[in-house]
């Protein structure tokens, strides 16, 4: 698996969802696997994010959040992507998983920018 680092500024605003991605967003790739396979990727963080933080993808200038998950308020999370299905960027199912996106939640800031 390689791991390459996206520029949040080369992403389309519209549609993103108004949260912070303190990482950043990154993509990798997963090879080798049965055509149509699920995984569950086990993401390590440097920090623990808040309870309830989400990940977010952005493929094809569409926003989405991947469903499931842990988001238990550590420095781990949990996706499950299968191949061709959502969670892959490619959306082909071909053996590879493509996945760009990033863990984010909603800060205590933006949530008091809302509410004004």
């Amino acid at each position: 698996m390689n791991l390459t680092a996206i520029d949040e500024q080369d992403l389309p605003s519209e549609g993103a969802p108004n949260l912070e991605f303190p990482y950043g967003f990154f993509a990798f790739n997963i090879t080798g696997l049965t055509p149509g396979e699920t995984v569950n990727v086990t993401i390590i963080l440097p920090l623990p994010l808040p309870e309830g933080s989400q990940y977010w993808k952005c493929q094809n200038d569409v926003w989405y959040q991947v469903p499931g998950g842990d988001n238990e308020g550590d420095e781990s999370i949990i996706i499950t992507l299968q191949d061709g299905g959502i969670g892959d960027g490619d959306r082909i199912i071909n053996g590879v998983i493509s996945d760009p996106g990033a863990s984010g939640y909603a800060s205590r800031l933006r949530l008091q920018l809302e509410e004004r």
